[in-house]
This record gives C-alpha cells, sequence and structure tokens, in this order.
C-alpha cells in the first residue's frame, strides 16, 4: 500500500513537471517606461467631445502564441481633480484592410486604471487567454462609451527611441472618430504571453531526464517490495 502511494505522488509531481514546463510566459513586446512621460489624453468620447480617445500600436508576432496580460503606463491630467482613474479597454485588432488599426476587432476587455497623483502608473490587465497565430496586430487603448477613465496615457513626444528604452515602430491616436498614424508619440506598452506553437509542447531534455531517472526509481521500488 505505502508502495503505491509513493508511485501516485511520483506520477503526480511528474505530470505537474511536465504541465509547467511545456509554456514559458515571455514579454512578447516591452518598450520599457517612457521616461518624459508627457501623455497622450484618452477618456470616454462623452466626456469631452471631439477630444483624443484612443491609442494603438502595432507588433508582430513569429509564432502562435496565447497573450496573457496587456499593460501600459497612465497619468492623470494636471490641474483637474479626479482625473487619472476610471475604466479603458484594451483590444486587439487585425492588420488587414485600409484602416489603422485593421478593420477586424479580435478581443476586447476592460481595464480598471488608477494612478498616483503627478506620477506616471503601470496598470496591467492580467488572466486573458487571447489565442492569436503567427502574424501582425494592433493593440490599443480606448475609451468607448460607457469607460469612466478621464486622464492620459503616459508616452515620449521626443522623436523614436529618444526617452522610451524599444518604442514600437507604428503607432496610431484616435480623435475625431478616426484613427490617424503617428509614429512618434512613443506610450508605453507591455504583452506577456505564452508560446502556443507545437514545439512548445516538447519535454526539455531535462525534463525527460527527470522522467527517466523517476521511473527507474519506480522500478527499483517495485523489485525491492518483490525480493
Amino acid at each position: 500500500m505505502k508502495n503505491m502511494k509513493l508511485t501516485a505522488v511520483l506520477i503526480a509531481v511528474i505530470t505537474s513537471f511536465l504541465i509547467t514546463t511545456s509554456a514559458h510566459a515571455f514579454f512578447l513586446v516591452d518598450t520599457g517606461e517612457p521616461i518624459n512621460a508627457t501623455g497622450w489624453n484618452i477618456q470616454n468620447p462623452s466626456a469631452v467631445p471631439g477630444v483624443e480617445n484612443g491609442s494603438a500600436a502595432r507588433f508582430t508576432t513569429l509564432n502562435p502564441v496565447i497573450i496573457n496580460s496587456v499593460g501600459a503606463w497612465f497619468g492623470s491630467n494636471p490641474g483637474i481633480p479626479g482625473s487619472g482613474s476610471g475604466t479603458l479597454t484594451i483590444a486587439l485588432y487585425d492588420d488587414t484592410g485600409a484602416q489603422i488599426p485593421g478593420n477586424t476587432e479580435l478581443f476586447a476587455d476592460a481595464i480598471n486604471v488608477s494612478t498616483a497623483s503627478g506620477v506616471s502608473t503601470f496598470n496591467n490587465l492580467t488572466g486573458l487567454s487571447w489565442n492569436i497565430n503567427a502574424g501582425t496586430y494592433w493593440i490599443a487603448v480606448e475609451g468607448r462609451l460607457g469607460d469612466t477613465f478621464f486622464g492620459r496615457i503616459a508616452g515620449d513626444f521626443n522623436g523614436p527611441g529618444t526617452n522610451i528604452p524599444s518604442p514600437l515602430a507604428n503607432e496610431a491616436q484616435f480623435f475625431g472618430g478616426t484613427y490617424f498614424e503617428y509614429d512618434d508619440y512613443n506610450i508605453g506598452y507591455r504583452i506577456e504571453a505564452t508560446d502556443n506553437s507545437p514545439s512548445a509542447a516538447i519535454p526539455e531534455p531535462a525534463t525527460m531526464t527527470l522522467l527517466g531517472s523517476s521511473l527507474l526509481g519506480l522500478a527499483g521500488i517495485r523489485r525491492k517490495v518483490k525480493v
């Protein structure tokens, strides 16, 4: 009986290890924090009609991935009490068609943003399971009807790479009902993902070594019991 329990425990441990080592989370996009975070106004379009209410950036993945989280840096509008907090929408678009971003919205979820006064604050939407194939996409942060945020998404306007470590090459800002391409706003984004390609499910050599050693150990235990 003790032998059976030990065998069950070892099998459970090995299975758990295989699962955890087959999927690796990594930063698909990580621009770093904008240093001179003057920002781009973003809010519910009904809050201030005609004022900007969206920001998007283009990125590429070479493999199928599952996006786990999307984040950006946000701030308040100086001199406006109560700004810098509320809800926004984070959306993922394709890169097809004549529009910027593309014609098709693939995913969208709400994020609750909170910032410290006068400080650029990172906010992260977690718990996502956005499954996408290899290709090019647009990530967007938008103030939609029903959202409550009024403030800024942090960025630096001094040209590519000036005050942000790794800016995305193509960006777009939304105002007047349309996205327009602006490649020098340097908005800060971070996207965490898990590799979803077929090769990601193949156990690493170290994992296989552990599995082999464990099976040999089980065989040894069985021999001792039979003797």
